[in-house]
Protein backbone atom coordinates (compact mmCIF):
# COMPACT_ATOMS: atom_id res chain seq x y z
CA UNK A 1 0.00 0.00 0.00
CA UNK A 2 1.62 3.31 -0.92
CA UNK A 3 1.08 6.11 1.58
CA UNK A 4 -0.29 9.54 0.05
CA UNK A 5 2.25 12.41 0.17
CA UNK A 6 1.24 15.11 2.45
CA UNK A 7 1.54 18.80 2.81
CA UNK A 8 1.32 21.19 5.77
CA UNK A 9 -0.70 24.19 5.13
CA UNK A 10 -1.48 26.67 7.96
CA UNK A 11 -0.01 24.14 9.95
CA UNK A 12 -2.46 21.51 9.59
CA UNK A 13 -1.75 18.43 7.95
CA UNK A 14 -3.45 17.21 4.40
CA UNK A 15 -3.73 14.51 1.97
CA UNK A 16 -2.81 15.85 -1.28
CA UNK A 17 -4.82 13.31 -2.71
CA UNK A 18 -8.13 14.66 -1.27
CA UNK A 19 -10.28 17.08 -3.30
CA UNK A 20 -8.24 20.71 -3.18
CA UNK A 21 -11.43 21.95 -4.38
CA UNK A 22 -13.15 21.87 -1.27
CA UNK A 23 -10.08 24.00 0.39
CA UNK A 24 -10.38 26.53 -3.25
CA UNK A 25 -14.04 26.70 -1.83
CA UNK A 26 -13.55 27.07 1.42
CA UNK A 27 -10.24 30.12 0.52
CA UNK A 28 -12.06 31.74 -2.40
CA UNK A 29 -15.71 30.79 -1.69
CA UNK A 30 -17.03 33.48 -4.50
CA UNK A 31 -14.81 32.42 -7.17
CA UNK A 32 -16.99 30.72 -9.16
CA UNK A 33 -19.31 34.48 -9.63
CA UNK A 34 -16.31 35.76 -10.74
CA UNK A 35 -17.76 36.69 -14.00
CA UNK A 36 -20.28 37.78 -13.17
CA UNK A 37 -18.79 40.39 -10.89
CA UNK A 38 -16.37 41.60 -13.86
CA UNK A 39 -19.17 41.69 -16.22
CA UNK A 40 -21.34 44.75 -17.96
CA UNK A 41 -23.39 42.79 -19.54
CA UNK A 42 -23.72 38.42 -20.99
CA UNK A 43 -21.14 38.91 -23.61
CA UNK A 44 -18.20 39.45 -20.84
CA UNK A 45 -19.92 36.57 -18.43
CA UNK A 46 -19.38 34.51 -21.30
CA UNK A 47 -15.89 35.61 -21.77
CA UNK A 48 -15.09 35.30 -17.74
CA UNK A 49 -16.29 32.03 -17.88
CA UNK A 50 -14.02 31.04 -20.67
CA UNK A 51 -11.18 32.11 -18.45
CA UNK A 52 -11.92 31.82 -14.97
CA UNK A 53 -11.20 27.99 -15.79
CA UNK A 54 -7.78 28.50 -15.88
CA UNK A 55 -7.41 30.68 -13.03
CA UNK A 56 -9.45 27.68 -11.17
CA UNK A 57 -6.87 25.50 -12.29
CA UNK A 58 -3.46 27.25 -11.38
CA UNK A 59 -5.02 28.17 -7.54
CA UNK A 60 -5.89 24.21 -7.12
CA UNK A 61 -2.29 23.66 -8.84
CA UNK A 62 -0.59 25.80 -5.66
CA UNK A 63 -3.00 24.69 -3.21
CA UNK A 64 -1.56 20.79 -4.80
CA UNK A 65 1.98 21.93 -4.37
CA UNK A 66 0.91 23.09 0.06
CA UNK A 67 0.82 26.67 -0.62
CA UNK A 68 -0.48 28.23 2.52
CA UNK A 69 -3.88 30.08 2.48
CA UNK A 70 -2.54 33.20 2.94
CA UNK A 71 -0.48 32.79 -0.17
CA UNK A 72 -3.67 31.69 -1.70
CA UNK A 73 -5.79 34.32 -1.19
CA UNK A 74 -3.25 36.84 -1.75
CA UNK A 75 -2.80 34.85 -5.29
CA UNK A 76 -7.00 34.99 -5.58
CA UNK A 77 -7.01 38.94 -4.83
CA UNK A 78 -4.68 39.75 -7.69
CA UNK A 79 -6.05 36.70 -10.05
CA UNK A 80 -9.75 38.35 -9.64
CA UNK A 81 -8.17 42.22 -10.79
CA UNK A 82 -6.79 40.51 -13.71
CA UNK A 83 -9.95 39.39 -14.70
CA UNK A 84 -11.67 42.69 -14.17
CA UNK A 85 -8.75 44.27 -16.05
CA UNK A 86 -9.30 41.95 -19.36
CA UNK A 87 -13.18 42.36 -19.25
CA UNK A 88 -12.55 45.77 -19.35
CA UNK A 89 -10.50 45.66 -22.15
CA UNK A 90 -13.36 43.50 -23.74
CA UNK A 91 -15.39 45.89 -23.36
CA UNK A 92 -13.22 47.91 -25.73
CA UNK A 93 -13.41 45.39 -28.11
CA UNK A 94 -10.15 44.06 -26.80
CA UNK A 95 -10.96 40.39 -26.44
CA UNK A 96 -11.61 38.31 -29.68
CA UNK A 97 -14.30 35.68 -27.77
CA UNK A 98 -13.32 32.99 -29.75
CA UNK A 99 -10.48 32.58 -27.91
CA UNK A 100 -9.55 29.77 -25.21
CA UNK A 101 -9.21 30.85 -22.07
CA UNK A 102 -5.50 30.02 -22.08
CA UNK A 103 -4.93 31.92 -25.10
CA UNK A 104 -7.21 34.95 -23.70
CA UNK A 105 -4.96 34.82 -20.22
CA UNK A 106 -1.30 34.57 -22.46
CA UNK A 107 -2.68 37.32 -24.41
CA UNK A 108 -2.60 39.39 -20.52
CA UNK A 109 0.41 38.16 -18.87
CA UNK A 110 3.60 37.72 -19.74
CA UNK A 111 7.18 37.15 -17.94
CA UNK A 112 7.61 40.49 -17.26
CA UNK A 113 3.99 40.56 -15.07
CA UNK A 114 -0.03 41.68 -16.06
CA UNK A 115 -1.46 44.61 -18.00
CA UNK A 116 -1.85 47.76 -16.60
CA UNK A 117 -3.67 47.76 -13.37
CA UNK A 118 -5.93 50.71 -13.47
CA UNK A 119 -7.14 50.25 -10.29
CA UNK A 120 -3.81 49.87 -8.39
CA UNK A 121 -3.20 51.64 -4.95
CA UNK A 122 -0.29 51.43 -4.85
CA UNK A 123 3.36 50.66 -6.34
CA UNK A 124 3.74 47.99 -3.70
CA UNK A 125 -0.08 46.39 -4.61
CA UNK A 126 0.95 46.56 -8.40
CA UNK A 127 4.25 45.01 -8.11
CA UNK A 128 2.69 41.84 -6.11
CA UNK A 129 -0.17 42.11 -8.97
CA UNK A 130 2.58 41.48 -11.44
CA UNK A 131 4.51 38.89 -9.50
CA UNK A 132 1.19 37.04 -9.38
CA UNK A 133 0.74 37.29 -13.21
CA UNK A 134 4.60 36.02 -13.83
CA UNK A 135 3.77 32.84 -11.93
CA UNK A 136 0.54 32.63 -13.64
CA UNK A 137 2.31 33.01 -16.77
CA UNK A 138 4.47 30.40 -15.68
CA UNK A 139 1.85 28.45 -15.34
CA UNK A 140 0.20 28.44 -18.95
CA UNK A 141 4.00 28.61 -20.76
CA UNK A 142 5.00 25.58 -22.23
Amino acid sequence: MMKSKTSFVNNRSFNLEQDPEKYLKQWCADIDEWPQSWAGDENDVIIGQVFIKELKSYLLTLIMKGRSKKTVKKHTDYLWALGGEIIGDANEGGVNPKLSGHEILLNYVSSDGGPYWRHSQSQQKNEQFDSVCRGLYKYLSP
